[in-house]
């Protein structure tokens, strides 16, 4: 078959062209395609729609889970057994465990054992994604242009299809996610018959239950069984891994009559789990032994057997508890191994004296280590403590530098309230502070803090969290608009290098409107209720439209569109914040034309995806071509790309036109006033259907209307 693009002419000639009479020593061939006067490099387009961090050798998984040497064998031998049956009908291997039995670990043992096979093998390693949600690794409509990535980088075969294929279409990674299936995985290897040296290629997804959004998660296993079933004879093998989620599991009870699938359960409390976490223990402490020698007396075995066996017992199985103990033990925070399992036991005793909480909740031995780790923080910090594990939770995904900033913490304080926590995060030292975040080393203690009944008086509480984050989005935003739109204006509390101020500032601007967007305007009502007055009296400060003018546009809106709901709602009415009233009531001649307006039109297809980013824009000024109507006359048609320039009233007409047109057609639209004096604005939402009904447009518009005095 042939690998050459869409047939569009390339460069003639080429770096040899009229070359003779030369050598090549040891050379390497780079792929490149001279397109157009351009170089096209798939790699790098593909890598900018990949997840990062989330491969098998990423430096943000340094060290990843591995299984200890000797452990979990039969589930290894099972999968390999499973990946080199040619004839079995299975192309999926469902690893299927609850948080903290080592799934990851056994994904990762696996991925490296296939990375270094021998060749004679007639399967090889395809790609892997390890998704985390707390980490930000679980975006599902950059899972197959990852998995794609990955294939690229490893198979020239795969490198000259999707070359050709962004070649033809430089939207291709832009599309929806079963659009996306069917160009990267369906048409190279079943419509065109792409395969490498006819070898099964084996691609793994670990932690798909962390995914962003149960249908997504059910939509990519479908998109597989269904390309399975179409092709059986694709040599395309899957490993997925997932706790036992209710929507997971009816997605492959859907399939199980077809056979299409081999499901390995990972179980708690088997005699093989808890063998293994023994065995890991054994080990592991025989290295904090080592590693601190200058605290034990000659001939002292430590720890006892009665302690080590009192460990295991609690452990049932559970690597996650295993690897935390053995973290907060041989911690260099403390330096003292003994006083810490004397802790981590007292902990166990404890919680085991309180109530027989093994057969209430199998993660009770874990939890109490997490208990135990938390209450040795001095109750002075806790405090701090607690609202850095609350940023963690709402906003995962913050560089250490801009969290810090975020909640006004200077780098001495936040250093010193996580100070007991070395043994549960990730921290970044100093130096990478400004480009590395604070990650979990496990998602069970995300989930341990969600769950009042398991974290107790630890338990992140919505109020609080939502509280604080209303009270730091507030301060930012109400800073940047302190008499003129400044970013300056944003005080840090861990200061950048010089270079990087700006950067930092925006970031925090960004931050905090997504912030307030997703910890207040999408809030319980009883929750928006408690902290009400603080929002009114801040949000009544902000220039809704100067903010525009130093906003990233796709915070931005949701920001806006968050304003927008709360401005329907009774308290920001009776705190006279906003008004209500019809588009036909507006006053015309109180718009001015000569500020900032902002408008955005967001697609959504038959699909349900939507298509922001080209259409959302801050209008300065819009030039006559940037604004189409459609064919019947109606306003609210496409824009094309807009300009950020300074505006002019003459662009404004538009604007006017299109409130003149729901004046006529929709006079009882509702109009929010929103503001006081100079800053007052109005905003209203709007939806147009297609003829079709297949595609909607959902328009916003925020306009300064200053002139009104009520």
């Amino acid at each position: 078959m042939s690998l050459q693009s869409s047939g569009k002419p390339e460069q003639a000639g080429g770096m040899f062209h009229s070359a003779h009479h030369f050598t090549l020593e040891n050379p390497i061939l780079i792929e490149q395609r001279i397109i157009n006067g351009g170089i096209e490099n798939p790699l790098k387009e593909l890598m900018t729609h990949a997840i990062h961090g989330a491969e098998v050798d990423s430096s943000e998984r340094d060290p990843p889970p591995r299984c200890h040497p000797g452990t979990r064998m039969s589930i290894l031998q099972e999968a390999r057994r499973f990946f080199q049956d040619p004839k079995s009908p299975e192309n999926i291997f469902w690893l299927c465990g609850s948080a903290g039995v080592g799934k990851s670990a056994i994904v990762q043992t696996l991925a490296e054992g296939l990375k270094d096979l021998d060749d004679a093998m007639n399967y090889s390693f395809g790609a892997a994604i390890f998704f985390s949600r707390p980490n930000q690794r679980d975006n599902p409509r950059l899972v197959f242009p990852t998995i794609a990535y990955q294939l690229a980088v490893r198979y020239p075969f795969y490198r000259q299809y999707i070359a050709a294929e962004l070649s033809d279409d430089p939207m291709l990674l832009d599309k929806s996610v079963s659009e996306q299936f069917k160009r990267l995985i369906t048409q190279p290897f079943a419509d065109q018959g792409l395969c490498y040296e006819s070898k099964s290629l084996v691609i793994m997804l670990d932690g798909l239950d962390e995914c962003n959004g149960e249908q997504e998660q059910a939509n990519i296993i479908s998109l597989i069984t269904q390309f399975i079933l179409r092709n059986p004879n694709v040599r395309l093998l899957w490993l997925i891994s997932s706790r036992p989620e209710p929507h997971i599991c009816d997605v492959f009870s859907r399939i199980n009559v077809l056979s299409l699938y081999h499901r390995e359960n990972v179980p708690i409390n088997s005699n093989e789990s808890c063998k293994d976490v023994e065995r890991y223990l054994r080990k592991a402490f025989m290295e904090i032994y080592q590693r601190y020698s200058d605290c034990f007396s000659e001939n002292t075995r430590w720890p006892t057997e009665s302690q080590f066996l009192t460990l295991c017992a609690a452990a049932t199985g559970l690597f996650a508890f295993a690897a935390a103990v053995v973290r907060f033990i041989g911690d260099a925070e403390y330096g003292n191994p003994i006083l810490q399992m004397n802790g981590v036991l007292s902990a166990i005793e404890k919680r085991s004296s309180e109530q027989d909480s093994l057969r209430i909740n199998p993660f009770a031995s874990l939890d109490a280590v997490y208990i135990r780790i938390l209450s040795s923080i001095p109750e002075v910090l806790l405090p701090t403590t607690v609202r850095i594990l609350q940023q963690l939770i709402c906003m995962p995904h913050s560089r250490f530098v801009d969290l810090a900033n975020f909640l006004g913490l200077a780098q001495h304080e936040v250093y010193s309230a996580l100070r007991g926590l070395h043994s549960l995060l990730s921290i970044p030292p100093p130096y990478l502070a400004h480009d590395e975040k604070i990650t979990t080393y496990h998602a069970s203690f995300t989930d341990f803090l969600r769950d009042s009944v398991r974290s107790g008086q630890f338990c992140i509480k919505i109020s609080a969290m939502v509280e604080d984050h209303v009270s730091c989005s507030l301060r930012i935003l109400v800073q940047t608009t302190l008499g003129h739109t400044d970013l300056n204006n944003i005080a840090l509390s861990w200061p950048a290098e010089r270079a990087n101020l700006e950067l930092v500032r925006s970031r925090l601007l960004t931050h905090a409107m997504k912030s307030l967007a997703i910890s207040f305007f999408s809030a319980p009502e009883e929750v928006q209720q408690q902290c009400l007055s603080t929002i009114i009296k801040s949000l009544i400060e902000i220039n809704v439209l100067e903010i525009a003018s130093v906003a990233a546009p796709r915070f931005f809106l949701s920001f806006l569109k968050g304003i927008l709901t709360f401005a329907h709602s009774r308290g920001s009415l009776e705190y006279g914040l906003t008004k209500l009233t019809s588009v036909d009531e507006l006053d015309r001649s109180a718009i001015d034309t000569g500020k900032l307006a902002y408008v955005h039109c967001r697609d959504s297809g038959p699909e349900g995806f939507a298509s922001m980013g080209s259409r959302g824009f801050m209008l300065r000024t819009i030039s006559r071509e940037c604004w189409k109507t459609s064919g019947d006359g109606k306003p609210f048609a496409a824009y094309n790309k807009a300009t950020t320039e300074i505006l002019q009233k003459a662009s404004m007409h538009k604007v006017l036109g299109d409130l003149d047109y729901l004046r006529m057609h929709t006079p009882s639209m509702k109009v929010i006033i929103w503001g006081t004096g100079e800053k007052r604005v109005i905003m209203l939402q709007h939806e147009l259907h297609s003829n079709t009904d297949l595609v909607k447009q959902e328009w916003l518009y925020v306009v300064a209307y200053p002139g009104r005095t009520d």
